[in-house]
C-alpha cells in the first residue's frame, strides 16, 4: 500500500509521512476502505486492519479498549510514531478510544457515522435482525455470524461520551446527509472535541464512504495526508 520513497537533497531519506489507518464498521471487512487506500497519494503508507475481536477464525472477544491498544501495536509493527485515523461507525468508536487513552499516537483523526454511547434499542433490533440473518449470506461476504453478534452486544453496553473532551487533534466528524440515526452522535462529537468540524456527505447513508466515495474522498484525503 506503500509506494518507495524518493531521496532528498544530498541523498538524504525525506521523513516517511505518517500512516493513515483506517477502522471499518460493524457488519464490514478492512476491504471496504478500497476507494480510500487508492485514493491516497502515491508513497502514503497506508493501514486497514481487522478491528479487534471482529476477525473470524479469531477467538477473541471484542473490547473497545482491547481495540484500541491493537490500533498501537499495528503502529509500533511498522514503526510509526504517530498515525492519522479514520473510522466508520464501531471502527470511528476504536479511534476516538485510541485518542483518548494513546493522544501521542494520533495526530489527526475522522470519524463518520460514529457512537459514543449507542442506543441500545437501535442495536437490539439489529441484533434481532442479523439473527435471522443467514450465515452462509455472511460467511460469502467474510464475515462470521456469532462473532458479529457478540460485537454488537459488547458495543451496545459503552459509553465514552464523558471522554470526549480529552480528544485534542485536529478532527473531522463526518454524517451521510440520509443518516438520521446517527447524526445525534456526530452533533455531540463534534461540540465536545474542541475545533472539531461536522460536516455531512451528500448522497450518502451510513456508509458513507461505499455509498459516495468520490464526496467522502474530497472531504478527507487532503486532510488525512497534509503535511
Amino acid at each position: 500500500m506503500t509506494g518507495p520513497g524518493a531521496e532528498g537533497p544530498g541523498g538524504a531519506t525525506p521523513a516517511r509521512p505518517e500512516p493513515v489507518v483506517f477502522l471499518h464498521g460493524m457488519g464490514e471487512t478492512p476491504q471496504a476502505w478500497q476507494e480510500q487506500v487508492v485514493a491516497l497519494p502515491e508513497g502514503h503508507p497506508a493501514l486497514a486492519p481487522w478491528l479487534y475481536g471482529t476477525r473470524p477464525g479469531r477467538d477473541v472477544d471484542f473490547d473497545l479498549e482491547s481495540a484500541a491498544a491493537a490500533v498501537v501495536t499495528e503502529l509500533d509493527r511498522i514503526g510509526a510514531r504517530r498515525a492519522r485515523l479514520c473510522g466508520l461507525s464501531l471502527g470511528g468508536t476504536v479511534a476516538l478510544q485510541v485518542a483518548i487513552s494513546y493522544p501521542e499516537r494520533v495526530s489527526r483523526l475522522v470519524v463518520c457515522a460514529a457512537q459514543v454511547a449507542p442506543p441500545k434499542a437501535v442495536l437490539a433490533a439489529q441484533r434481532a435482525i442479523f439473527k435471522l440473518y443467514p450465515r452462509k449470506k455472511l460467511a460469502a461476504q467474510g464475515l462470521d455470524k456469532d462473532r458479529l453478534l457478540a460485537v454488537m452486544k459488547a458495543f451496545g453496553e459503552l459509553d465514552i461520551s464523558a471522554d470526549l473532551t480529552k480528544v485534542q487533534v485536529p478532527t473531522k466528524v463526518l454524517i451521510g446527509a440520509n443518516d438520521k440515526p446517527n447524526r445525534p452522535a456526530a452533533e455531540l462529537i463534534a461540540q465536545r472535541i474542541t475545533g472539531a468540524e461536522l460536516i455531512e456527505v451528500s448522497g450518502a447513508g451510513h456508509t458513507a464512504h461505499t455509498d459516495n466515495p468520490a464526496a467522502f474522498n474530497d472531504l478527507v484525503i487532503d486532510f488525512l495526508t497534509a503535511e
